[in-house]
């Protein structure tokens, strides 16, 4: 994990830098979290991961993540219902939703409620790391092994 830095501003890089955790991602499927969260700490991030809305919200309030990527459906608190209930608290932390759920509507809410991106899954390992680093900012390189192509998720 991060360490937490005492800085007075906190916008933009300077609250990555605070940042307990680098990312902070919401899903109910284990498989897809254990895949994101090896990517993003092969590519230097610390990763938490909550697998329903509750959790979540209690890492979001503690763990002060410099980034989110939350699933829309969750058990308990759905993904739409947490990123509101966020950003009444934080509307500076960017937050990607993600969903294999492809209604325009769905995503049409997610950005009006907040979400800085809206994503399709199955996600691409390069999309996601250009979405990361857009937001966190391209201080880490990604460590790929020669030869090996990434799958989607």
């Amino acid at each position: 994990m991060v360490g937490q830095t005492n800085l007075v501003e906190t916008s933009g890089k300077e609250r990555a830098i605070m940042a307990q955790t680098d990312v902070l991602i919401i899903d109910d499927d284990q498989s897809w979290i254990r895949s994101v969260a090896h990517l993003l700490e092969d590519a230097g991030f610390s990763v938490e991961a909550a697998e329903d809305g509750e959790k979540a919200l209690e890492l979001l309030m503690t763990e002060h993540p410099a980034l989110v990527i939350s699933d829309v459906h969750l058990p308990g608190i759905n993904g739409l219902e947490l990123l509101r209930q966020f950003r009444q608290h934080d509307h500076q932390t960017p937050v990607l939703m993600v969903s294999a759920e492809d209604r325009v509507s769905i995503q049409e809410r997610a950005m009006s409620d907040g979400a800085n991106a809206f994503l399709r899954k199955p996600i691409s390992a390069s999309l996601l790391m250009c979405y990361v680093r857009l937001h966190l900012g391209d201080r880490r390189t990604l460590q790929r092994e020669p030869g090996k192509n990434s799958d989607d998720w």
